[in-house]
């Protein structure tokens, strides 16, 4: 299956993202899926230490929070699926979760970076609340 073409405007024809996001999307789901599968087999700190590069490429990149899980839930149904042994699904899944949390540390980092600051410095953060 061909993925549609952008327009003109640089625009993805769902309207919703850049046409350079979908791009992005699209390499770091072809990293995460290779690197996750060869995790899975080694489950060596190598494979931790990519799951970051990966997290922090995506963040510099600017993908989103929920781009990242949203690649990383369909990476691991995808080799759910070739699993057909319940301990290899189950050690999969611990394997995902290990693999994720990595990838997820950048974003940890950064949201107890800007938790961190003083309310001052962040702005207003568009409620009259401060709790």
């Amino acid at each position: 299956m061909t993925a549609p073409r952008c327009d003109n405007t640089g625009r993805h024809p769902d309207g919703a993202r850049s046409c350079d996001l979908v791009a992005i999307l699209e390499q770091l789901s072809r990293d995460y899926g290779i690197a996750f599968r060869r995790y899975c087999s080694r489950r060596d700190e190598s494979g931790l230490r990519t799951a970051y590069e990966i997290g922090r490429t995506a963040v510099v990149a600017g993908v989103g929070i929920l781009d990242l899980v949203q690649v990383h839930h369909a990476t691991l149904l995808r080799e759910l699926e070739q699993s057909h042994d319940a301990v290899d699904m189950a050690d999969m899944a611990d394997a995902a979760s290990c693999f994720l949390t990595e990838a997820l540390a950048t974003y940890e980092m950064m949201y107890r970076r800007f938790r961190d600051q003083p309310l001052s410095s962040k702005g207003s953060l568009g409620t009259d609340d401060p709790t």
